[in-house]
């Protein structure tokens, strides 16, 4: 009996003896989670090394050393070195690193659905950052894909795209029916239900993250939608701090000469965003609301565009996402380029609602 006795306290004085050390690590400008982080603490007789989950946090258990060196590192990051004192328990050690700038090469998955560097994938690719988008001052998604080499993009007028062509590929049956080049958003399939081609015009412009683009025959990996190739938009995540931006611009048109002329009023166009996220414990959100008016620079091209699209994300179990990713989008120009008829009822312009989820 006195044996048991004197294990157990024993047992007690080295549970009591131990410490933990534990906490998160955080982005220094922006205040994000950052996981995969290496923390590695060093004493004169013990390292212990950890790296931090998908939430940024940390644990160290079983520490029997009150004082140590504490380096924290990560690709991307500055390194981080500090002293640190623990005592009798529970520490916790919320830690803050500075982002520092690393020049590397642009990655693509669209081409082989895994990540390669641009000299890596067997193809011909064109990355589009957002930076690119908004220095080019673009209206609609369409707008964005003029000036990558090797596209065309055919225009009945104003924001109606009829089709688009990689290399040459065309249409099924012309007219955007059964187009050859596959729209993905996110990786997934976005084609109208009946003549499975895309809708180039409606993906608004300020949710985009990258656009790739890849040139040439597809068709075994995406089917033969993508025999003239893939053009894969990659939206914006949320962000982990509750944040909102609101962009408007405006403008007009040179007025033409009486030649050309064709009304006295001033032509003008005009745009607005309004976009709201932010994360909430294990949920996501992302919001944003689009319009577009424009008057055109050339009688039967005025567009109006309207769209809402909200991205939601919900931390399941660790690297297991749940995304759902909602979309409304309305467009009504002059011509559009084909009408939709029911019997017995007056031909109207072609309306869609884009729903897509993850």
């Amino acid at each position: 009996m006195l044996i048991r006795v004197n294990i157990l306290f024993i047992l007690i004085c080295c549970i009591s003896c131990s410490q933990t050390l534990e906490g998160t690590v955080n982005d220094f400008s922006s205040g994000e989670p950052l996981s995969n982080v290496r923390l590695t603490l060093l004493s004169e007789k013990e390292i212990f090394t950890e790296v931090t989950d998908l939430s940024g946090k940390y644990r160290f258990t079983n520490l029997n050393t009150n004082s140590f060196t504490l380096k924290v590192s990560r690709l991307g990051y500055d390194e981080l070195d500090t002293l640190i004192n623990l005592t009798s328990g529970i520490n916790y050690l919320n830690l803050k690193i500075k982002p520092s700038e690393i020049v590397t090469e642009d990655i693509n998955i669209t081409a082989s659905r895994t990540e390669l560097t641009l000299k890596q994938t067997p193809s011909s690719v064109n990355i589009i950052s957002k930076d690119k988008i908004r220095s080019g001052n673009n209206f609609t998604f369409d707008e964005v894909l003029n000036n990558v080499q090797g596209i065309t993009v055919f225009r009945s007028s104003g924001i109606n795209v009829q089709s688009l062509s990689i290399r040459g590929s065309s249409d099924v049956a012309g007219g955007g029916i059964g187009n050859r080049v596959l729209l993905l958003v996110d990786g997934r399939p976005s084609l109208t239900g009946d003549s499975k081609g895309a809708l180039w015009s409606l993906i608004p412009v300020s949710v985009i993250e990258r656009t790739e683009v890849v040139k040439g025959a597809f068709s075994s990996l995406y089917g033969s939608n993508a025999i003239g190739g893939v053009i894969n938009v990659i939206t914006k995540k949320p962000t982990y701090k509750a944040h909102t931006s609101v962009n408007l611009s405006a403008g007009f048109y040179e007025k033409l000469n009486d030649s050309l002329k064709w009304t006295d009023r001033l032509l003008k166009f005009s745009s607005a965003d309004l976009t709201s996220s932010n994360t909430i414990g294990k949920f996501a959100y992302l919001l944003n609301l689009s319009y577009r008016s424009n008057d055109g620079h050339a009688e039967q091209t005025a567009y109006k565009f309207i769209s809402t699209m909200g991205k939601f994300m919900y931390d399941v179990l660790r690297n297991r996402d749940l995304e759902i990713t909602l979309q409304y989008t309305r467009s009504d120009a002059d011509y559009p380029h084909y009408w939709r008829k029911d019997p017995g009822k007056i031909a109207e312009p072609y309306k869609t609602c884009l729903l897509y989820t993850s």
